[in-house]
């Protein structure tokens, strides 16, 4: 149950991230709330932006409108974004797998098997809501720090000082901090709306299964 939990808590936060990337309403929104429109012309940082987001998927490459150290550094965010969408599509199928299998065989077990794999399922929906909200609750008590914070995940992350980029860099103009802070937050909040509706169907289902004397004891 917790490792289910585990598994389907980071396939909530990076599906909520891995949407978040390629929303092109969420930059639009941010480009206007940051200024960015303030810096280029709004039709040509929206074209900027959408090549970026190709970028990650491997169906284009950045142009001259990005130097080199940019590039090199988008080289490295693609990386982590390639191994973190690898992760979410294995745990996505695996997922996937096991629900198709016990959806299968679930009218061909014993209701004592139906019902265990149903609280289960059940109590793995609550407790990785309760991994979302301690990771949310993580989040805004750091929040106060996120600048400090943010350079830390860099030195971590990167194995490179191609990060370190000039205040009039263009990817620095696109992306200021602020836009990653926004973004992080609306992970977590998407990530906590979408745990929260799956612990109400695992909650209703436990009172449900109690109620009609169906429910394992824990």
């Amino acid at each position: 149950m917790i490792l289910a939990a585990i598994y389907l808590s980071t396939l909530i936060v990076l599906g909520s991230a891995k949407s978040l990337l390629y929303d092109k309403n969420f930059y639009e929104r941010e480009f206007g709330k940051l200024g960015v429109y303030n810096n280029f012309e709004k039709r040509f940082i929206d074209q900027k932006a959408i090549m970026v987001q190709d970028y990650f998927r491997n169906n284009s490459e950045l142009d001259s409108f990005f130097s080199e150290q940019e590039k090199l550094h988008m080289r490295d965010v693609k990386n982590i974004v390639l191994i973190f969408t690898r992760i979410y599509n294995i745990i996505f199928y695996t997922i996937l797998i096991v629900l198709v299998l016990l959806i299968f065989y679930f009218f061909k077990m014993s209701r004592f098997v139906r019902n265990k794999y149903l609280t289960l399922i059940s109590k793995s929906f609550i407790l990785s809501f309760v991994f979302i909200a301690v990771l949310s609750g993580i989040f805004y008590i750091s929040a106060g720090n996120f600048s400090d914070n943010f350079i830390t995940f860099h030195k971590i992350i990167f194995s490179n000082d191609y990060w370190m980029l000039p205040e009039d860099s263009h990817l620095l103009q696109m992306f200021p901090e602020k836009f990653f802070f926004d973004f992080a937050e609306k992970t977590v909040i998407n990530s906590l709306i979408f745990s929260a509706t799956l612990a109400i169907i695992g909650l209703v289902t436990l009172i449900f299964l109690r109620k009609n004397r169906l429910c394992l004891p824990s």
